[in-house]
């Protein structure tokens, strides 16, 4: 959409958003499972199901949120570290 902001990046995964999300913190990547304004909810995003979204693809989404100084090398980083964990994780 035309008012939304091109710095934040959402997406699907086909495993448990929570272990991605812990596996990339433990390498200095930080991402997020939820909103922002809903970090200390438990509920699922109602932008998610506004979209007509599924419960289990609003529980297993990530965050990514960038900004214009990011680099397109850190992008391919953070890319192959996510190939490399989702491999490992069952």
């Amino acid at each position: 959409p035309i008012d939304a902001s091109p710095y934040i990046l959402n997406f699907h995964i086909n495993k448990k958003a929570s272990v991605v999300s812990e596996a990339l913190s433990n390498l200095g990547i930080y991402v997020s499972t939820q909103s922002a304004c809903s970090s200390k909810k438990t509920s699922l995003s109602h932008v998610l199901k506004a979209m007509g979204k599924s419960d289990l693809i609003s529980e297993n989404s990530i965050r990514v949120s960038l900004s214009h100084l990011n680099k397109k090398e850190e992008m391919i980083e953070f890319a192959s570290t996510l190939k490399t964990i989702l491999k490992q994780i069952k």
